[in-house]
Order: C-alpha cells, then structure tokens, then sequence
C-alpha cells in the first residue's frame, strides 16, 4: 500500500473564500490534501485568482457543454474528492455518477473514487492510504448504480449498498442482491448485519467461516428471517 495525498478538484463561481480556506487547510496540514485544479463557470471570479497565487491550475468551463468540460478537468488532473465550494450550477445526476461512494469507520474515511480507488484517510492524523484499485473490478462489481454508501466491518469486510438497493462486498459471493434493499443495521461487534427490503428482514453472518480452506474465502448469503411485512422503514440491533 502506498501512501498518498487525496488530489482535490474544487468548483467555484464567485470570490473563493472556501477556496481559500480548504488551502489554507491543506498547506497547514489539516488535512492530508492538495488542490490539483480550480474550475468556474464564471471567468471573473476572484477565485481563480486566488488558485494563480498559489500557482494551482485553472479551468473555465461554460454553456451547454459545462459538465462535460469539468469532468475532462478532472480527469486530466486524476482528482480523488470533488469540493463544490461555492458553485452556483446545479449538477445534474449523469454527472455525479462518476463519484462511486463513502463511509466513516472510526477515525477514518473510506472513499471510492471513479478512477477504480479504494482510499482510506484519517480524520486525525491526516494519513492518506490508497487500499485497493482496480476500475475494471469496480465497473464490474459495482455495475450503473450512481452511488453506493460504504460499511466497514470487522475481518476486512466491506459492504457497499447503491442507492438502487443494491447490496455488494469485497468477498465472494461479492453480489448479495441485486436491488431492493433498503437499508442496514450493524452488530455492536460488527460481525453480524442485518438487511431489510420493503418486507423482509435477513440477516448476513461474518462472525463465522464457511469454507476455511479456500484461498478466496466465501461470504454468508443472506438468510431472511422475517417475511410478510408490509412497508419496513428501520431496523435495529438491540442485543447480541
């Protein structure tokens, strides 16, 4: 694993004083950043004079081909984490589509980027871990959902739930359904979770292993253990 600073696109549109602060930020240390490039829809912002002053790239991007223009600059400058600092667009869904997802564990955040990374960043201690990449495992594993929240559990397990309801992980079987679920609810020892779609609750068991001896470890499939409920809205762990 290497260590890496997260490379930062921030969009901007008027005078930068949120520019301003997140490089203020990086420069201090506070956090385990750096500006890669500066982007407005607005060529007089004073923000991008800001971005010249401590010599960070600069990109205009305007009319109907907006979002297109951003994404090239953010791809060109490979940006991990996307900042809309005072942006005064409303982006439309096929454009965040290429920011796959989040979670907070502890002390660190766990972030998928659409470049095929799994990075980990600590919230105190300002490291920045690059734990995973591979884009074509992740179009594969992840397929057109637009966004997935990220769960860390124990053992080195992650699971990942789209906002279609889909429910994916790191181990095999790595699709544990295809769309429908709704949410989740984490064990205290975070060695158990528990599923719910519209009428059913299930339950994924991680504290035990069904084939030991295999290189490539199997997950638990979901085993539900209520049925026939009419619209769940939450489910949650009250003992173990």
């Amino acid at each position: 694993m290497s260590l890496k600073k997260l490379k930062l696109g921030v969009l901007v549109s008027g005078n930068g004083t949120n520019l301003q602060a997140i490089i203020d930020a990086c420069a201090a240390n506070k956090i385990s950043a750096e500006v890669a490039v500066v982007i407005s829809n607005n060529p007089k912002a004073f923000a991008l004079e800001r971005a010249k002053k401590h010599h960070i790239p600069v990109l205009i991007a305007e009319g109907p081909g907006l979002e297109a223009e951003i994404l090239k600059g953010l791809k060109e400058y490979h940006v991990d984490l996307v900042c809309l600092a005072g942006f005064m667009k409303i982006l439309s869904p096929g454009f965040i589509k290429d920011v796959w997802g989040f979670g907070i564990f502890h002390r660190d955040i766990y972030i998928l980027t659409r470049h095929g990374q799994f990075l980990e960043s600590g919230i105190e201690d300002k490291r920045s871990k690059l734990l995973f990449q591979d884009k074509d495992f992740f179009q594969w594993l992840l397929g057109a959902t637009n966004f997935y929240q990220v769960y860390f559990l124990k053992k080195n397990v992650i699971l990942l739930l789209g906002d279609d309801g889909k429910l994916v992980g790191n181990k095999p079987p790595y699709h544990y359904a295809g769309s429908g679920i709704r949410g989740m609810a984490l064990s205290e020892k975070r060695q158990n979770v528990a599923v719910y779609d519209k009428g059913r609750i299930g339950i994924l068991d991680f504290s035990k292993r069904e084939i030991p001896s295999e290189l490539f470890e199997r997950g638990p499939q979901i085993q539900w253990i209520f049925e026939g409920g009419g619209d769940i809205k939450q489910i949650y762990w009250l003992f173990e």
